[in-house]
């Protein structure tokens, strides 16, 4: 069952670092500013959108099993 809540995590995630860059990286601008924490935003995005069926270990023990 691991990758059970990814898409909820992601979300959690993804709202923490809209906060940061808000917040926190703001006035910085993009460029040595917030550009680290918008790849985390759009990985966390990605996530909630595809879920983590590819990656979770689930996926690999039923591939090894159907054999």
């Amino acid at each position: 069952m691991v990758g059970l809540a990814t898409r909820f995590v992601a979300l959690l995630f993804a709202i923490i670092m809209i906060i940061a860059i808000i917040v926190v990286k703001g006035t910085l601008g993009y460029i040595n500013g917030f550009e680290f924490d918008f790849v985390l935003l759009v990985i966390c995005i990605s996530l909630m959108i595809t879920g983590s069926n590819l990656f979770s270990i689930d996926s690999a023990v039923e591939k090894s099993n159907v054999n």
